[in-house]
């Protein structure tokens, strides 16, 4: 059975419209909970930290996916990662992915969780 999470994030206050970053996350075979049970979504943009989200994980999942909206000061480029922790020890992470929000339009990324 394939179980998916979903988040919405609104970054900053306020609507973008149709414009937004889906990011699809693969815990990479860990676990939940006995392996893993939250994940931490960072956004940043350089050199201003933008905003992290921290989701519980429910047993079975395998995925996680997490919809970005762009808001009114949310930069065009950013910088996107996600951690994993057991009981607030981290598990793991995702390599940090360059993104950008393209106006109009949904853009996806796809990341997978690395012990």
């Amino acid at each position: 059975m394939r179980l998916v999470a979903t988040f919405s994030l609104l970054l900053l206050g306020g609507c973008g419209g149709a414009t937004a970053i889906v990011v699809d996350v693969d815990l990479g075979g860990l676990q939940v909970p006995a392996e893993i049970d939250t994940l931490h979504f960072q956004l940043v943009r350089q050199p201003d930290y933008v905003a992290e989200r921290s989701y519980d994980l429910t047993a079975g999942e395998r995925e996680a996916s997490l919809t970005i909206e762009q808001g009114p000061h949310t930069p065009d480029r950013v910088t996107i990662q996600v951690f994993a922790d057991r009981a607030g020890v981290p598990v793991g992470s995702t390599a940090a992915a360059a993104a950008r929000f393209e106006p109009g339009e949904i853009g996806h990324l796809s990341l997978v969780v690395e012990r």
